[in-house]
């Protein structure tokens, strides 16, 4: 994700979300906007949503859906993209993988479902619906991950984040 976020977007950052509007967010805009990461993909977001500064990865949110607090990131509402060694091309056991790296960092994730068949842009892909208690807010929170192989072998992911009853 750091190598998908440096390879330059022509997307500006926002400035810092504050903890105060934290949850409070609009509505997206009407009107997309595109941003690509270098060669890798292409992403097109809400005209109003923002690259959160300090994200580690490709991340986007709309204003009061993200913060930052002790130097790290944190979101309650918001899209993140990146990729992933895959360790083979099975899409399945590589979307094992790394749910298994996201649950070692978010010790409350839970899979609401088994992985399902999606179409991410124009690859066979997976999608997987979790739940957590967001650290922001310590409300229930629902996730959506997308994965599908890439050419080159890695595996792409997003994961889109929102409080559940808005989810």
């Amino acid at each position: 994700p750091a190598e998908a976020a440096g390879r330059g977007g022509t997307r500006p950052s926002a400035t810092s979300g504050t903890a105060d509007r934290l949850g409070r967010v609009g509505a997206p805009a009407a009107r997309f906007v595109s941003y690509r990461a270098g060669t890798l993909f292409q992403v097109s977001v809400p005209d109003n949503w923002r690259q959160p500064p300090g994200s580690q990865s490709l991340a986007f949110a709309p204003e009061g859906g993200y913060a930052t607090t002790s130097g790290q990131s944190v979101f309650t509402h918001g899209v993140e993209a990146g990729e992933a060694a895959a360790g083979g091309r099975d899409l399945p056991t590589a979307t094992e993988r790394l749910l298994g790296s996201l649950a070692q960092a978010n010790p409350g994730l839970r899979r609401m479902s088994n992985g399902q068949q999606a179409m991410v842009g124009d690859s066979r892909g997976m999608r997987v619906d979790l739940s957590n208690t967001s650290d922001a807010t310590g409300q229930p929170e629902r996730l959506a991950l997308f994965t599908t192989l890439l050419p080159d072998g890695h595996l792409f992911y997003a994961v889109a984040v929102a409080p559940q009853d808005e989810f």
